[in-house]
């Protein structure tokens, strides 16, 4: 039997069978991989051919937009609007879909709309703190202005002490809860700390003593309250 099995393995209708065997075995997964790499190479060629690579719209004003689409097939939306102190107002600072690069190709079908954020053209208001009422040093009043995005300058008034004692805006005097664009230059009025020169004494009839209080600091003046017994 074992000799019958070894005239098989050599006979010819198996060396036949075997050699078409390793054919198929060869040819099937051949074509059927250039099959595939031309069927994707056409359908990237024609993905290329009806979509569009996503411009980098990133840095450019809005203003210049319609400019640099023409032609394109490409329409913008304005989605948001953002505060920045970094850009400049009207600048896109970011695109939806992304830009195309290599790294990452980004395509769009054609008159789809890309989804802009840009930076607000009309400035930031910023609401003038309470300065005087809480007693604030100069030193504490340039912290408190420049964190808000304004630009402090200081005028010195002969005063006991260094508090502010009113602010300015453009020569006019302005009150807490004033509404400013940022980068708008305030003008703090501070007492200029020389001690010793003669104080006209306010008037503090008819006050409140926390009237009096802020009035006299404000000149420079400490304060002590005495009350009298009632009988």
């Amino acid at each position: 039997m074992i000799k019958a099995f070894f005239r098989f393995l050599i006979s010819k209708v198996f060396l036949i069978n075997l050699v078409l065997a390793l054919l198929v075995a060869i040819t099937i997964p051949y074509f059927t991989l250039n099959y595939i790499e031309e069927y994707t190479n056409n359908d990237s060629e024609n993905y290329k051919k009806n979509y569009i690579p996503v411009p980098n719209f990133i840095g450019l004003n809005v203003d210049d937009i319609n400019e640099y689409i023409k032609g394109k097939n490409l329409r913008y939306v304005i989605s948001d609007s953002v505060y920045s102190d970094e850009f400049k107002p009207g600048q896109v600072i970011r695109q939806k879909p992304n830009p195309f690069t290599d790294e990452k190709p980004e395509y769009v079908k054609p008159n789809r709309r890309i989804y802009l954020t840009i930076v607000k053209k009309e400035g930031e208001y910023k609401e003038i703190p309470d300065l005087i009422s809480n007693y604030n040093s100069k030193k504490l009043a340039k912290v408190k202005l420049e964190m808000l995005g304004f630009i402090p300058e200081f005028v010195a008034k002969s005063h006991k002490s260094d508090y502010v004692l009113k602010l300015l805006y453009k020569g006019k005097e302005v009150t807490p809860g004033t509404k400013l664009l940022k980068g708008s230059v305030i003008t703090v009025v501070h007492g200029d700390g020389g001690g010793g020169r003669p104080i006209s004494l306010p008037k503090l009839s008819g006050m409140t003593v926390q009237e009096a209080n802020q009035t006299l600091a404000l000149a420079g003046l400490e304060t002590e309250v005495l009350y009298e017994n009632a009988q």
